[in-house]
């Protein structure tokens, strides 16, 4: 893999909207029917937007505090979590599926995302329980307490994604579907490949809403675990629907522009109601089951699509080059941000009763504090992609 390979995998969504003239799709076989070969000049600034826009939530939601009420799952069920992994999908089929010039091309891509990914969690994880290893008053507050009495097999367990400490569950998952996520492609040659896929996702959907795969490995290891929030199987259907509204963009924008904008109406109304429901202002009954979020309740999943439909008649009516610059640049360095979000959300955990006592007002400006921190690995990202650009531009 040429240099040029390599700087894409590590500038993360750099080019996220770029395509390129090559296509994995035409190059593995007939394009799909419904997909358009038109290469997208420019960038969509707005996915990048709305990725940052992602991971500031994620981190006021895992912050805790009153910042939270108003941004946790504001629109009925769906959270930013689902919005995240739905949007990594979407860029994944951009950045990754339309630009790869061939399917060993598109694997070698994908695996070395998957290590990339890999590494900053591992890092992440390494460098908390060293400094658990340092002071028994961490180990309590980030409940390690199983790593003091079975070290290795906690240790292994960790590097193998089976252990999952609070807030570490969405890397590991990126992981798996970025690696196993080439599988898919070469089903979308056919013309009933993206019913396929998804329907193979649906079922795979509906298989994790009575097992975790991850779960089950929990016997294997001595350790008092704690396996992933996430179901794997039930995630995945987000993925995917991520990935074939990237890799089908074109289509699917002309079709949602034609159509009458009162069609839109329904969703919206639907969206309301569940928003009104969960903020417990109409006194609906819903079961519990139907909204869960470690396995995407089949309600919680129909609110993600509702909300869906409208981002998409949205997206019709903002143009590509409208940008919010703060979050387009978060979500430019989005796993270098997520993994900085890791150690501010730690060391909360640790310090954060302390702020707590000064009131809601206090702890909400150290809120603020702390999203703003987020700016650091978003500058170090653009920094170290500017060294390397200088590098390789100058003569040798």
């Amino acid at each position: 893999m040429g240099r040029k390979d390599t700087q894409d995998i590590a500038g993360d969504a750099a080019d996220t909207t770029r395509s390129g003239s090559a296509n994995t799709l035409n190059r593995v076989g007939s394009t799909p029917a419904t997909a358009t070969n038109t290469a997208c000049a420019g960038r969509d600034h707005r996915v990048d937007s709305l990725r940052g826009l992602m991971l500031a939530t994620m981190m006021i939601d895992h912050l805790g505090g009153p910042l939270e009420h108003l941004t946790f799952e504001p629109f009925g069920y769906a959270s930013a979590a689902e919005g995240f992994v739905f949007l990594s999908g979407y860029m994944y089929a951009l950045v990754y599926v339309r630009r790869a010039s061939s399917s060993m091309m598109l694997v070698r891509q994908s695996l070395r995302r998957a290590g990339l990914i890999y590494r900053h969690h591992a890092l992440a994880l390494s460098l908390l329980v060293g400094l658990a290893c340092f002071s028994p008053a961490l180990i309590h507050y980030w409940s390690f307490e199983a790593l003091i009495v079975h070290p290795l097999s906690w240790s292994t367990a960790s590097m193998l994604l089976v252990n999952t400490p609070t807030f570490f569950d969405i890397l590991p998952m990126y992981v798996v579907f970025v690696a196993l996520t080439p599988a898919l492609i070469p089903w979308l040659r056919y013309r009933a490949g993206p019913a396929l896929v998804l329907g193979g996702s649906l079922a795979l959907w509906g298989l994790g809403r009575t097992s975790d795969p991850v779960g089950a490995l929990d016997s294997f290891f001595i350790a008092e675990l704690r396996t992933p929030f996430f179901n794997l199987l039930s995630w995945q259907l987000v993925w995917v629907l991520g990935l074939l509204l990237g890799i089908y963009r074109d289509a699917i924008q002309q079709r949602v522009h034609r159509t009458p904008t009162w069609l839109f109406v329904g969703p919206a109304l639907f969206i309301a109601v569940l928003c009104l429901t969960r903020h417990e202002v109409l006194g609906l009954s819903l079961s519990p089951a139907a909204v869960t979020r470690d396995d995407l309740g089949w309600l919680r999943i129909l609110d993600f699509a509702g909300v869906l439909v409208i981002a998409a008649w949205l997206m019709t009516r903002v143009p590509v080059s409208a940008r919010l610059p703060w979050f387009a640049s978060l979500g430019q360095a989005s796993i270098q941000v997520f993994t900085f979000h890791l150690f501010i959300v730690y060391f909360t955990l640790l310090v954060g009763w302390h702020i707590r006592a000064f009131g809601p007002v206090i702890y909400g400006a150290y809120t603020l504090v702390c999203l703003g921190s987020l700016t650091i690995p978003a500058y170090l990202w653009r920094w170290q992609r500017q060294r390397r650009r200088t590098r390789r531009s100058s003569p040798a």
